[in-house]
């Protein structure tokens, strides 16, 4: 009776025992120091790490060079983590995924700002800033868009009404902001070479505009400080670039300089023909007199 006792005096404090270490070590690891877990021998900082919350081991089979199999032991130790502390373990790595996607950075006030001086360092070279209509543009297209384009001459980006009215403050393409509505994505064309380009020489992005045409793919878009509508902008696409128009500038300057010594050794040459006609005509005057 007497030993009956004493064992469940010893497995009642065993018990004790067990829940006081974990709710200290749950303290621990969740207050002061929350990136830091349990380990046999003390504790050891493991950056975002997670397992199963009790001991387990678990045996692998592996075959050695031989063909001969032998058994592989692998031990889980319990690891009391906070809910900002997530992580994973991939072939017996610590992996993080804290992440800022999975985080939800972008969301966040120093996200936001990051977003904002971006797009303001994008729009200090940008020459055409395209609205483009991004009710059907899935995720998927967007990124074939971003991959297809020629970097760094053409970018895409999906900005926040919000967040683009701050970028474009003070720059060139602030005419764009009454009509920061609904879901827009943005090119940012840098290169006035590369606008027919983009829209007709990319196979990508003409097949979509093809597609949505009649959905008004192409909302407006800011060049030089003026508001184009779609219209408009076709326009300018179909236009060709500054150096093929001064081109033909200067070749019909070349043929007028070319044409002036000619009209030059012409006009004497006509008047000295108009001064033989005029003598010639008072000799038959003079001798019909």
């Amino acid at each position: 009776m007497f030993l009956k006792q004493a064992k469940g005096r010893r497995l009642s404090l065993a018990l004790l025992l067990c829940l006081l270490h974990t709710i200290c070590l749950h303290s621990i690891c969740t207050g002061k120091n929350p990136r830091r877990v349990y380990k046999p021998g003390g504790l050891k900082k493991v950056p975002f790490e997670l397992s199963s919350p009790s001991k387990g081991i678990i045996t692998k089979w592996r075959k050695n060079g031989g063909g001969r199999r032998r058994r592989r032991h692998v031990e889980y130790y319990p690891h009391f983590l906070s809910n900002s502390n997530i992580g994973r373990i991939k072939k017996g790595k610590s992996i993080s995924i804290y992440s800022r996607k999975c985080s939800g950075y972008r969301n966040t006030r120093e996200g936001k700002n990051e977003m904002i001086r971006k797009i303001k360092r994008i729009l200090k070279v940008t020459k055409l800033l395209i609205q483009l209509n991004s009710f059907k543009l899935t995720p998927n297209m967007r990124m074939d868009l971003l991959i297809n384009l020629p970097r760094p001459h053409v970018r895409v980006h999906m900005v926040k009404n919000t967040l683009m009215k701050l970028a474009v403050e003070n720059t060139p393409f602030e005419a764009i902001v009454p009509h920061l509505k609904e879901s827009n994505t943005y090119m940012f064309i840098m290169d006035e070479n590369y606008i027919a380009f983009t829209l007709y020489g990319n196979k990508s992005f003409s097949s979509m505009y093809k597609e949505y045409k009649i959905n008004n793919f192409i909302k407006l878009s800011v060049y030089e400080n003026t508001i184009l509508n779609k219209s408009e902008t076709e326009n300018l696409i179909n236009l060709k670039t500054h150096s093929f128009y001064f081109g033909q500038v200067v070749n019909k300057l070349v043929r007028l300089i070319g044409d002036i010594p000619r009209s030059i050794m012409q006009v004497p040459a006509s008047i000295a023909r108009g001064i033989y006609l005029h003598t010639q005509r008072g000799a038959h005057q003079g001798q019909a007199q």
